[in-house]
């Protein structure tokens, strides 16, 4: 009997574990979600093909938009986006983590402007995971141990208190961010 080759490796990947985030997995996938962060905080107009992919509720228009700075990401959308990305670790592992900006109930009053204003903590955020081990070892700790008003204090002293609450669920964090118009988002890590 011939075997497929596709066959083979669908087979090889339904093995592969998902494991909890590492210090070194979330800096390295926080290091490489960062061009989708930096296109949206600085390129109006890629901000609004965003905001109008996810108004037509167009999961493969939405996705498209995405990979255009993240090739091979994931992509969700409802009252606003996120994006997935995984690292192998090893051949039977990996670590994946799902980055969004959300106004719950809000998709149709969503605003570019507000998300390239939401991207840009969200950058800065993710620029000191990135760089910063001993950051990311405390955010991992903390999210771990759900303190939530200590995560809460860390992250406001990378963005300037601008997010106004954390939690903390069984996948990750999720903090709201209160913009000076007074409209509030939500910046999701999630792991799984």
């Amino acid at each position: 009997m011939k075997l497929n080759k596709k066959a083979v490796v669908m087979k090889q990947t339904d093995n592969i574990q998902t494991q909890p985030i590492t210090v070194k997995g979330l800096r390295i996938i926080s290091r490489r979600i960062l061009p989708l962060y930096e296109r949206i905080a600085n390129d109006r107009l890629y901000a609004k093909r965003l905001i109008n992919a996810m108004r037509t509720f167009d999961l493969d228009r939405t996705t498209r938009v995405i990979q255009q700075e993240l090739p091979g990401a994931g992509a969700s959308i409802g009252a606003g986006f996120s994006a997935s990305y995984s690292l192998r670790v090893t051949k039977k592992t990996k670590v994946y983590l799902d980055t969004g900006i959300f106004s719950p109930g809000q998709l149709l009053s969503i605003q570019s402007e507000d998300i390239r204003r939401v991207s840009l903590i969200m950058l800065q955020l993710l620029r000191k995971l990135a760089n910063d081990g001993i950051f990311a070892a405390r955010f991992i700790r903390l999210v771990r141990t759900r303190k939530q008003a200590e995560l809460l204090r860390l992250v406001n002293n990378v963005n300037s208190k601008l997010i106004v609450s954390a939690t903390i669920s069984e996948y990750g964090p999720l903090f709201v961010v209160c913009l000076s118009n007074g409209k509030r988002y939500n910046l999701s890590f999630e792991q799984s």
